[in-house]
């Protein structure tokens, strides 16, 4: 079966997605109508809990069910259970309905910041519930063909498939210009390739028609952040922090902001705060790690990242050695590499990586020799590592006519490195020609 084939079976398993439902309402009555709505509607597997543990479990297992949720609950377990609903993949498919006895300003900020479909306050009828769920159906309106597409790019994103995922969010685009939604999903999808440039271009077109967009604003911090803006970044989610200063992932960017400005206290203090609205949040621990790992205090930072694979635990290595060189704490940075090389990373594909991305460091303070060296040992790691293999190649001309053009470029490119955010950043630049250091696994092991 090729490619196409299998998503699209992947994909008509999705269009079953509504005949799923979470239904998390403690009060008798509206539970009864709002379980014979969802049946008439046609969600035939209908899970009841209150229990937030469970119905995080629940959620996880339907990650593109309908929530239903009532918000006459402790606030705690509303946000818990709010931050888990959203989905893996960032594609915001998953339909969630709010009930609650008065809208409040805190429920209109919450619901507003996790993108909740439809609200019902008061008193509520069984003519209003069956109104809601019938509109939940529709996605908001959105056409059959942005329906499966939005279906189509959560599964390919699952794979790690983004530029697959980008392509057809462009067919869509052809087809429907105007598409708020498409254009929304694809901005998110050029940050996640670092399209940067691209990525901009949307975001401000987006802004001028949908100023007031929490999504459309955590994307703009989010590319502020892989442009190496943090202070800017910063900005932008300490205003959406006024509205909802328990947003987990939030608290996480907000810590990541600090870091990167080395404010080791405000970023701790951050990622401690995340951790106690979700105690077993892996990003918050592994921000506490990073802090840990600039502070010098190399027992605690390996502690923080115990949940982390190998390959994890290089990249959260070679990201604060990053911020370190880019802060021009360079003793620090090329410590942080070489106690991850020597002592912490064994597998020689990752330890590769990490030795390349070393490399980079040190062409950027002019250290060509040993950058060489670095990509030598590298390649010797792993000879199939092409880029490994292009930047050695380009660092041995010594003594050809070359020589001093590719020394030049070198320099060039190195003026771009460092300049960029801690999430999964890869550099591409304008330079033509054979002298081009490939730097596009800096930052993002």
């Amino acid at each position: 079966m090729d490619k196409a084939e299998s998503l699209d079976e992947k994909v008509t398993k999705f269009d079953d997605t509504l005949k799923d439902a979470v239904v998390v309402v403690g009060r008798e009555s509206l539970r009864h109508n709002i379980s014979a709505e969802l049946k008439k509607n046609g969600t035939t597997n209908i899970l009841y809990s209150d229990v937030s543990a469970e119905v995080i479990h629940i959620l996880k297992e339907h990650p593109l069910a309908i929530l239903v949720l009532d918000f006459e609950m402790e606030r705690k377990k509303v946000l818990k259970i709010l931050e888990s609903s959203k989905t893996p993949h960032k594609s915001e498919i998953r339909p969630i309905y709010v009930i609650c006895n008065e809208l409040s300003q805190d429920i209109i900020s919450l619901t507003t910041d996790y993108n909740v479909q439809r609200v019902r306050s008061g008193e509520i009828t069984a003519a209003d519930i069956g109104k809601d769920i019938k509109d939940i159906y529709t996605f908001g309106g959105l056409t059959e063909l942005a329906i499966r597409t939005l279906k189509q790019v959560s599964v390919l994103r699952s794979k790690g498939k983004w530029r697959e995922a980008t392509l057809k969010l462009c067919e869509n685009l052809e087809q429907e210009p105007e598409n708020h939604k498409i254009k929304i999903e694809l901005s998110e999808n050029f940050i996640n390739t670092n399209k940067l440039d691209k990525a901009e271009e949307l975001l401000k077109e987006l802004t001028k028609s949908d100023s007031e967009s929490v999504r459309i604003k955590n994307l703009q911090a989010r590319l502020l952040m892989k442009q190496g803006k943090f202070e800017e970044a910063e900005k932008i989610l300490r205003d959406l922090q006024i509205m909802n200063p328990d947003n987990v992932s939030r608290l996480i960017d907000l810590g990541q902001c600090m870091l990167n400005q080395t404010e080791l206290d405000g970023a701790n203090e951050l990622f401690e705060k995340a951790l106690s609205l979700d105690v077993d949040n892996k990003e918050a621990r592994n921000g506490k790690g990073q802090v840990s790992l600039m502070q010098g205090d190399m027992d605690e930072a390996l502690g923080f990242f115990k949940s982390s694979n190998e390959s994890e635990v290089a990249a959260l290595f070679n990201n604060t050695a990053v911020i370190c060189i880019r802060k021009k704490k360079y003793d620090e940075g090329f410590q942080l590499y070489h106690t991850a090389i020597s002592q912490v990373i064994k597998d020689p594909k990752v330890l590769s990586r990490v030795v390349f991305n070393m490399g980079l460091g040190l062409l950027k303070v002019d250290k060509t020799e040993k950058a060489k060296k670095a990509f030598k040992k590298a390649l010797a790691l792993d000879s199939e590592f092409e880029k490994a293999a292009h930047n050695y190649n380009i660092l041995n001309n010594e003594g050809s006519g070359t020589a001093k053009k590719s020394k030049a470029k070198v320099k060039e490119v190195i003026k771009e490195v460092g300049s960029g955010g801690s999430d999964e950043a890869g550099y591409s630049d304008d330079f033509d020609g054979d002298f081009e250091v490939d730097d596009e696994l800096f930052e993002s092991l």
